[in-house]
């Protein structure tokens, strides 16, 4: 027995029956998830803890709400092992993703009721619904992440369309897995942000997924992993890739309203919005239709799922991949407190819809 950390893990529990109440105590530290400090760490400055993850309906879920500020719970929740905290009006409650996951998101402007502590922040609202915030803690479980053997695996592609979320299900998969994704086409920024797969030969056999968006070579394959993301967002975000934003930003509104992008960018050989449109939603399909048709190994996921719960998807990859994954479980979880990664494009709202500029030619978004 370690008497050391024993001794730590007493004077938490101790912390723990004081502010929270026998109750609390029984449910989670007898379940045994209070972090070990080899795998989390608290406070770290790369992480935006405290940040809103919105406004739910908790539906049936039952939740263990007590008394405390909010910013003593966040803390409190990180110490017992949790990376997100629900509040209603002045009470919190420790939750868990795969609990956040039963919930149903609604409008944020359902959470009209103020923290008693902190008036500029929402703590549920009036039907009984909860604001959810991330806690200090950081899992460091799915960090660690490494190049397979050489042959070690199959050559897999990992096909979508561009700006399906292509680089965002890479770093996933990553850490899921714990082992690195390539490429058939190499991005330096990529490699420089931590992809060390992005070199690696496609038919080396050590990455576990190969990036491929083209449809190009499918019978060289072993099989796919078949990104699919609604082709209006898809679009949009690969226009905002091309157009000034890079992996994470934003094209100028001037962009979408001029007919030639050379107005903009004299140097540059880059299309406008309205061609461009039409072309690649022809491209989008002639993509998926190829290799849904010529893929006789193929797993299909949706962008959309992922986004809204990521657990089931990722188990269903690893199924699909057939590879071995050291405690898989604690990797996911790992994960799950932190899906973000380096490579996400913000959500910016546009005061106009790109897609009513030039709306008699262009589909209407109700298709999809």
């Amino acid at each position: 027995m370690n008497f050391a950390n024993t001794g730590a893990n007493m004077f938490i529990a101790l912390i723990t029956i004081s502010a929270f109440g026998y109750a609390i105590f029984d449910q989670y530290w007898l379940a045994g998830i209070t972090p070990k400090a080899e795998n989390f760490e608290l406070d770290d400055p790369n992480v935006k803890w405290g940040q809103s993850y919105g406004c739910w309906q908790t539906e049936d879920v039952k939740l263990n709400l007590f008394h405390e500020k909010r910013s003593e719970c966040l803390f409190q929740c990180a110490h017992l092992g949790f990376h997100l905290t629900a509040f209603l009006r002045d009470k919190c409650a420790c939750i868990t993703e795969e609990q956040k996951a039963l919930f149903q998101r609604v409008s944020d402007e359902e959470c009209e009721i103020s923290c008693v502590d902190e008036w500029d922040m929402s703590c549920g609202g009036l039907k009984g619904e909860v604001s959810i915030y991330r806690t200090p803690l950081v899992d460091k479980r799915c960090e660690t992440i490494k190049l397979g053997e050489e042959g070690q695996f199959k050559k897999i592609m990992l096909a979508s369309f561009p700006g399906s979320g292509n680089t965002w299900t890479r770093y996933v998969i990553e850490r899921a897995t714990g082992y690195f994704t390539g490429a058939v086409a190499n991005d330096s920024s990529l490699f420089a942000g931590g992809f060390v797969g992005e070199y690696e030969h496609q038919n080396a056999g050590t990455t576990i997924l190969v990036k491929g968006r083209a449809h190009r070579n499918i019978k060289e394959q072993d099989g796919a992993v078949l990104l699919i993301r609604n082709p209006f967002d898809a679009i949009l975000a690969e226009f905002n890739r091309n157009h000034g934003g890079g992996h994470t930003g934003h094209a100028a509104k001037e962009a979408f309203y001029a007919k030639n992008t050379k107005e903009i960018w004299p140097g540059k050989d880059k299309r406008a919005w309205y061609p461009l449109v039409l072309d690649q939603a022809n491209r989008w399909y002639n993509i998926y239709s190829r290799y849904l048709t010529n893929t006789e190994n193929i797993h299909v996921i949706y962008f959309e799922e992922m986004k809204e719960n990521l657990g089931p998807p990722m188990r269903r990859v690893v199924d699909f991949l057939d590879v071995e994954v050291v405690d898989f479980e604690s990797r996911l979880k790992c994960l799950l407190s932190n899906t973000e990664g380096s490579f996400k494009r913000t959500k910016q709202p546009l005061d106009f819809d790109p897609f009513a500029i030039h709306e008699d030619v262009i589909p209407g978004r109700a298709l999809f």
